[in-house]
């Protein structure tokens, strides 16, 4: 009779931890949920101190202006644009729903369709994967393991954090890939084992007076080699039409460092136009090598 007395109080507290653990998930999922339109943002590396002129630590040779399109029919689709340092548009990623991305290099008129196995690689030169580009949701791909279960999985300490702001400030929330490891099929079974190939673990740091992101960190095989620092403001509009999203915060930069080989990309947002609305011609991979 007392522990069924004592369950109606430990049950609600249970379901109130599960229920704020989904509400974290879903917040990080609806800033980087971009409106439709067109945006302008910026991607550049980082060179070494030592690099000659180099007055703007965050300029290199591969600092390059891209646009980002959203697709007002279906959001679940966006589309970048790379210019080369001539001003023409040198390569197209189109992330389509479910995460299919493709790659289209237009001075080679090639379009690539890049496989799950692929999607972590790194879009060369910079620290961004392909993944990365999709901005995937971490309530649909990942789950928050309860306290005992995350005991199984240590942190990795190797790499100081490069950021000012104290561990005290910042809440932590271990995530864990919702899809089993990779197993190798047996010779006698048939068909093929289905696999996503998505991080298995990541950290996210939240910062607990603006409840915002402010580092993601990456683990492959149990060790951290990336991590990612959030900024958000709101962006400019470029269109004098005012909407709901004026309002809105966006990721207004993003900082991939690559802890392994010491490299570091910036993506930075600088404007948006909410009165150009993409074509959906532009999102199907057939007309990606259109100009």
């Amino acid at each position: 009779m007392l522990i069924s007395f004592l369950s109606l109080f430990l049950l609600p507290a249970c379901l109130f931890a599960q229920q704020a653990n989904t509400d974290v998930l879903k917040r990080f999922d609806d800033l980087f949920t971009f409106p439709s339109g067109f945006y302008r943002l910026q991607i550049r590396n980082k060179l070494p101190a030592k690099a000659p002129n180099n007055n703007d630590p965050y300029y290199s040779p591969w600092q390059r202006d891209v646009f980002l399109l959203r697709d007002a029919k279906s959001p679940e689709n966006f589309l970048y644009l790379f210019r080369n340092s001539y001003r023409n548009i040198h390569y197209k990623v189109l992330v389509e729903k479910k995460n299919k991305i493709y790659l289209a290099n237009i001075l080679s008129n090639r379009l690539y369709y890049i496989q799950e196995k692929e999607r972590m690689q790194t879009f060369f030169p910079y620290t961004f994967s392909y993944l990365d580009f999709s901005f995937f949701s971490l309530a649909k791909h990942y789950r928050i393991p309860e306290k005992k279960e995350a005991k199984q999985f240590p942190k990795d300490t190797r790499f100081p954090s490069i950021a000012v702001t104290p561990e005290s400030e910042l809440d932590s929330y271990l995530l864990l890939s919702k899809y089993p490891e990779m197993q190798v099929p047996k010779k006698k079974e048939k068909g093929k084992i289905t696999y996503k190939f998505f991080y298995r673990k990541l950290v996210l740091l939240i910062r607990k007076k603006t409840k915002l992101p402010f580092r993601l960190d990456y683990y492959r095989d149990g060790e951290l080699f990336k991590s990612a620092y959030f900024s958000f403001a709101t962006l400019p509009n470029k269109s004098k039409q005012r909407d709901a999203a004026n309002e809105r915060l966006f990721p207004s930069k993003i900082r991939m460092v690559d802890l392994l080989h010491n490299k570091e990309t910036v993506l930075e947002f600088y404007e948006r136009d909410s009165s150009k609305v993409p074509s959906p011609f532009l999102f199907r991979p057939k007309n990606l090598l259109t100009e």
